[in-house]
């Protein structure tokens, strides 16, 4: 259940910055999401092979339930670094309106 609440609010940040930038909205509410579990894996794996080596009948007597709570806050990290990436990137590419010329347009030399 903890997982959906996640899922949702993920995909609903992602989807609100692609709206804000004018990319595609759902394919990167789906993208974060993608991101979401892909940290949770690699993060998690990572963390098994260092916690399997420095004490290695940790894993053995851990509960998959624990070892899953664990890697939450890997997949969320995950998420939030990628998220700040594309928020700056597509920051950068925003085109600056310069409303100087506007002005001068109306304006005559006398």
């Amino acid at each position: 259940m903890l997982g959906l609440i996640f899922i949702y609010f993920v995909g609903k940040y992602y989807y609100d910055l692609a709206d804000k930038y004018d990319r595609p909205r759902w394919g990167f509410a789906i993208a974060g999401v993608a991101t979401y579990y892909g940290g949770m894996f690699i993060f998690a794996f990572l963390l098994g092979i260092i916690i399997g080596t420095v004490n290695p009948g940790f894993l053995d007597n851990t509960s998959e339930a624990a070892l899953g709570i664990m890697s939450i806050p890997l997949g969320i990290i995950s998420t939030v670094v990628l998220y700040q990436i594309l928020k700056r990137s597509w920051a950068k590419q925003e085109p600056v309106f310069d409303d100087t010329a506007l002005q001068e347009i109306g304006e005559t030399e006398v």
